[in-house]
């Protein structure tokens, strides 16, 4: 929802300039014929002025003004209440310490293109494709899912590829919406979902952290304040001022990370983001995982690193084929992940699960 109120926030204020430019509000109304004065009541701020006209200027108070003022009012308040509200979909009363919440969400995709042969095709077989796109199965995500994250807690979501973590995280950085269900992330979000989304190749490392970091809601100010720290986080030293198509891929990774840990957030969103860089890098981002939860930062991780999962995590969520099939303690939870792996020991990995047929000796072949 975020990305929606942001772009109808400044809509809102260009529509807003436009009704006190286009209409007289700010003249007597007399200065206009009678035909065109019905203009004045396409503001929703003219009656108030007229109010305060006639209360000021001429010790009148207009009844008429104040009641198309009363009668605005209501007519905004009904007209934001109806399209809202299929959008929030009732919101339900939620306790303070609640940073985010999941209440029966659903999320469904179409994979089969709607004119798969062009426009030609889609004219030529009208009645077979409208046929086929009446018939069409959407793909379930995520069914029915629901659950509570409490205020600096670190959670993580384990599952098999497909089970829809990745579309959870992005449910709550609002870049997803529900099909069905409602989602309530409060706060200021930083979505670790795509290290090094927004750079450009062109521009040097420094270049690249004040544009990713306004891309994540920083401002300029901001960003050169923390400049420092993130360079030094990176550990790139003077490469931060080479263009960035000289970067390795796990050095872009490393950038976008340390960009991303500076924002302080209140929901931080992590999609193995932690397995960037060589082992001390990954300790070191653990490291700062930890201080996030000791700042009450609210943490959401998504990997299948199921031994950092047990590190950091204060709760853990099983997800398999879009369904929320378990939550709890983080060693609990991996023991039964583990058992749908077919895992049959915590310490066993998935290679020892599987391991490879060894050939046999020649005294095995006799």
């Amino acid at each position: 929802m975020q990305p929606v109120f942001r772009d109808l926030e400044r809509l809102t204020t260009i529509a807003m300039h436009l009704m006190f430019y286009v209409t007289p509000i700010i003249y007597p109304e007399n200065v206009l014929p009678a035909e065109y004065r019905w203009t004045l009541w396409a503001n929703p701020f003219a009656p108030l002025i007229r109010c305060w006209h006639g209360l000021f200027y001429y010790g009148e108070f207009p009844a008429t003004a104040f009641l198309g003022a009363v009668l605005w009012a209501g007519a905004m308040l009904a007209i934001g209440y109806g399209v809202y509200r299929p959008w929030c979909g009732g919101l339900r009363k939620l306790s303070d310490e609640v940073a985010i919440a999941f209440d029966h969400v659903s999320k469904e995709y179409h994979v089969d293109s709607a004119i798969p042969g062009g426009v030609k095709e889609l004219v030529l077989h009208l009645p077979s494709h409208l046929r086929r796109l009446r018939e069409r199965e959407p793909l379930r995500v995520l069914n029915d899912v629901s659950f509570e994250i409490r205020r600096g807690q670190c959670v993580s979501f384990i599952g098999r590829n497909g089970a829809g973590k990745s579309t959870t995280l992005g449910l709550i950085a609002g870049v997803i919406r529900p099909s069905s269900g409602t989602v309530v992330a409060r706060g200021r979000i930083c979505p670790l979902l795509e290290l090094g989304a927004g750079f450009h190749h062109e521009l040097s490392g420094r270049d690249n952290i004040v544009l990713n970091g306004v891309l994540l809601g920083m401002t300029r100010a901001e960003v050169r304040e923390r400049m420092d720290q993130i360079i030094a986080f990176s550990e790139l030293g003077r490469l931060i001022d080479q263009p960035l198509r000289t970067y390795s891929s796990g050095m872009i990774a490393r950038l976008g990370f340390s960009v991303a840990v500076h924002l302080e957030p209140d929901i931080l969103l992590v999609d193995e983001a932690l397995s960037v860089g060589d082992e001390a890098f990954q300790e070191k981002c653990v490291d700062r995982m930890k201080a996030f939860m000791e700042d009450d930062v609210t943490m959401v991780y998504v990997s299948h690193a199921l031994n950092t999962v047990e590190e950091i995590s204060d709760r853990v969520f099983l997800l398999d084929q879009g369904h929320l099939i378990a939550q709890g303690a983080p060693h609990e939870v991996v023991e039964e992940y583990h058992q749908r792996l077919g895992v049959t020991s915590h310490a066993a990995g998935p290679k020892d699960a599987k391991s490879e047929p060894q050939p046999a000796t020649k005294s095995q072949a006799a």
